[in-house]
């Protein structure tokens, strides 16, 4: 499945296509598209054309080759200043960040377990004392440090490969440290089988929703309300990690 579509290579959306698709190319971010002047199209997006040539022309073209293409053709679009107008007429070079990832839906189930156990140990630990708020202390470091992706006040999509390298490198506690590259392990070596993304961003392939704790609570409990439905978080504890992270860090924030 290819997703000509802006934010579509999450987690949450991988992990409910695992049993639909074996293979998926989605962009973590917004796919920005210029047609300024109009009928330019200086970029345009996904070329879906280059990976149906490559299919036509070789139909045992391994999916890696026709990722590859398919990525390639996308990414050198945002590699070169572009010639924009703004509102006042003024003309002037710009590069747009963009990243588009190739995954193998088949190992969202490992990846999932693995997140689930980080969920888990994170829950049970967040209310102990001092462990508890070096847990919290690190979430936080770690989400300002994060890569973001458009969203409620940008606030909600990270990462999910820069997130967890920043949890571990924040945070004190070895089981966190452990738990965190357990699921790096798996998205370098299993899930993400081909990425590219711009030299002005730090993507690496697929994001997650954490929430700030930032985020008005009309609006966190209106998009948790629609994220439970997801099979993601029905299968694991993300969401009720999210809501602990959140309660905490709301009481610590008060006081």
């Amino acid at each position: 499945m290819v997703f000509f579509s802006c934010l579509t290579n999450m987690i949450e959306v991988g992990y409910g296509l695992k049993d639909v698709t074996k293979y998926m190319i989605g962009s973590q971010d917004e796919i920005r598209i210029v047609n300024d002047p109009p009928g330019t199209f200086q970029i345009r997006g996904i070329k879906l054309e280059r990976l149906i040539s490559k299919l036509r022309s070789n139909p045992e073209a391994p999916v890696l080759t026709l990722g590859k293409v398919t990525i390639d053709s996308f990414i050198r679009q945002y590699e070169k200043d572009i010639l924009i107008q703004k509102n006042g007429g003024q003309k002037i070079l710009a590069r747009y960040a963009a990243a588009l990832s190739l995954v193998d839906c088949q190992k969202y189930g490992n990846l999932s377990e693995s997140l689930d156990m980080l969920a888990k140990y994170i829950i049970q630990n967040l209310s102990i004392g001092e462990s508890g708020k070096d847990i919290l202390k690190s979430i936080q470091s770690a989400l300002l440090d994060s890569q973001k992706y458009p969203s409620f006040l940008n606030l909600e999509y990270y990462d999910v490969q820069d997130f967890l390298e920043k949890l571990s490198k924040h945070s004190g506690q070895p089981q966190i440290k452990a738990l965190c590259e357990r699921s790096l392990d798996l998205l370098r070596n299993e899930l993400i089988l081909y990425e590219r993304h711009t030299n002005n961003c730090h993507s690496n392939g697929v994001s997650i929703f954490i929430p700030s704790f930032l985020i008005p609570e009309n609006i966190y409990r209106s998009h948790l309300h629609m994220y439970k439905n997801s099979k993601f978080s029905r299968d694991t504890a993300w969401d009720e990690m999210i809501d602990t992270y959140r309660f905490r860090m709301r009481g610590l924030y008060k006081n």
